[in-house]
C-alpha cells in the first residue's frame, strides 16, 4: 500500500515450507526510515529461529567498518561474535543505524546477536544453471550479521527494528532517544 506517494506498507504471512515456521511480517516505509515488524514467530522443529537484521558484504574493509552498539564501538576483528542483547541502537559506519525500538509485549531482552566472519564459497556453489552458471574459483568475502535469536522452538515471538539508511551513528543514536516513530501494537493478530 502507498500513502501520499511518500509513505508505502507491505506486510506478509510466512508459512515456511517444510517446516513447522510461521511468522507475521509488516514493514512501513516512513520518510528516511523503514519500520521492520514481525509477531506470531512459532515453530516446533527444536530449531533455533532467527531474524537476520543486516547481513553485510564489508568488501574487504575489514576494521575500518566500525560497528557501534549504544554507543559502544564493539571489535573490528574476524571472528569477532556478540550477544548484544537489550540494545537501543547500533551504528555500522558507511551504512546507517538500526533502532530496537520497546513495544507493548516486548520480551525484556530483544535477544541482538553479532558476528564478523570471513566466508569463502564460489559462485558455482549457488548458480549451476546451463546458461548462467557460476566459476568454480573460490571467493573470500568479509561479512558482518546483526540478527534476533528467538530461541529454539518459539512460541509467539515477535520482533521490531528501524533501518536508518544512510545516518550518521550521531543521528541514529538521536533518534533512538527521541523515538519518534512509535510501535503500538505487534502482535499475531494487528502491526
Amino acid at each position: 500500500a502507498v500513502l501520499d506517494a511518500r509513505h508505502g506498507a507491505a506486510a506478509m504471512e510466512l508459512l515456511a515450507d517444510g517446516s513447522t515456521l510461521r511468522a507475521r511480517k509488516a514493514w512501513f516505509c516512513l520518510d528516511n526510515v523503514v519500520v521492520a515488524l514481525g509477531a506470531g514467530i512459532t515453530a516446533s522443529d527444536g530449531r533455533t529461529i532467527e531474524t537476520v537484521v543486516d547481513n553485510r558484504n564489508l568488501y574487504g574493509a575489514g576494521p575500518t567498518r566500525r560497528l557501534t552498539v549504544d554507543g559502544r564501538e564493539q571489535p573490528g576483528h574476524d571472528g569477532w561474535s556478540a550477544r548484544l542483547g537489550d540494545a537501543r541502537w547500533a551504528h555500522l559506519s558507511g551504512t546507517g543505524g538500526y533502532v530496537f525500538p520497546r513495544y507493548p509485549g516486548r520480551a525484556d531482552d530483544a535477544g541482538l546477536r553479532g558476528l564478523r566472519e570471513m566466508r569463502v564459497g564460489a559462485w558455482r556453489d549457488i548458480n549451476t544453471g546451463a546458461d548462467t552458471g557460476g566459476s568454480a574459483s573460490p571467493v573470500t568475502r568479509r561479512y558482518l550479521t546483526l540478527w534476533l535469536d528467538h530461541g529454539v522452538s518459539p512460541t509467539d515471538a515477535s520482533y521490531a527494528y528501524v533501518l536508518l539508511p544512510g545516518a550518521s551513528g550521531a543521528a541514529t543514536a538521536v533518534w533512538a532517544r527521541s523515538s519518534p516513530v512509535r510501535v503500538v501494537a505487534n502482535d499475531a493478530g494487528v502491526q
